[in-house]
């Protein structure tokens, strides 16, 4: 999910020998341009990624767990797992890997080798009729509004859509009905396939 969506769909377009199927929520499935997402969204994405923006917000206010984490979570976390989140990030250098991620995010087609990998796996998975793909929805989202849902509903093959109540960190504010869904989904699909490609 998140910013770590990118990886993971990077690697199964990589190695799809290595990938049986990909679960996924609040994912970014194709670039993030005037098309894609929602001009404040973009705006709030080029505002951090500036060295400015970076260095107070990011670095300095860790506005990502200190603001973000509790406004995209429905429920209200205990000190200890906030504890969890914070412990990686507890001083100003370490934070630096969390401005590092947001400065390598492409938007509006820059960072562009960053935006073209990004465009080859949203193809990839556009035309991978024999791979699953199990896309969770949540009730509150910040990513999968109901225009991103339909397009990727429309545009990736051989998809299960399941909608979940909750925000954005899904795995917070239902784990057990996400771990269920997931289970029951890998019970459903092949333990191989073969290479069979469709157009987008």
């Amino acid at each position: 999910m998140d910013w770590g969506s990118p990886m993971g769909f990077q690697y199964a377009h990589d190695h799809p020998d290595n990938v049986r199927g990909i679960a996924f929520w609040e994912a970014l499935v194709r670039p993030i341009t005037p098309t894609t997402a929602e001009a404040s969204t973009r705006a709030l994405f080029k505002v951090l990624k500036t060295s400015v923006g970076g260095h107070l917000l990011v670095q300095r206010a860790n506005i990502l767990l200190n603001i973000l984490l509790g406004q995209l979570v429905s429920r209200k976390l205990s000190a200890e797992e906030k504890a969890a989140y914070h412990a990686p990030f507890a001083t100003y250098n370490s934070r630096y890997a969390m401005r590092a991620v947001v400065g390598a995010l492409p938007v509006d087609g820059f960072p562009k080798a960053a935006h073209d990998s990004m465009q080859a796996y949203s193809d990839w998975l556009c035309t991978t009729t024999d791979l699953p793909k199990l896309m969770l929805v949540a009730s509150k989202p910040l990513v999968g509004k109901p225009q991103f849902v339909a397009w990727t509903a429309e545009h990736f093959p051989n998809l299960k859509v399941v909608e979940l109540e909750g925000a954005h960190f899904l795995q917070e504010n239902a784990p057990d009905k996400v771990s269920a869904v997931i289970i029951e989904w890998i019970g459903t699909i092949p333990p191989m396939r073969a290479s069979v490609r469709a157009s987008c």
